[in-house]
């Protein structure tokens, strides 16, 4: 995880060429908590917040 906002996640990430080694993408992937029956992005609470600092390291 790059960045933990209060409403989202950014995942930054590299892809390599298996071969020889070279970087060939940079990429970034934004993911929102979405509630379906309400129709509305959610919050990150402080629980999930825990757990994604904790798989990051940041804990």
């Amino acid at each position: 995880m790059d960045k933990i906002t209060a409403a989202s996640i950014s995942v930054q990430y590299r892809i390599f060429d298996g071969e020889t080694g070279q970087r060939c993408v940079d990429a970034f992937t934004v993911l929102a908590f979405y509630n379906a029956p309400e129709g509305r992005i959610v919050r990150v609470s402080a629980s999930q917040r825990r757990l994604l600092d904790e798989a990051t390291g940041e804990a």
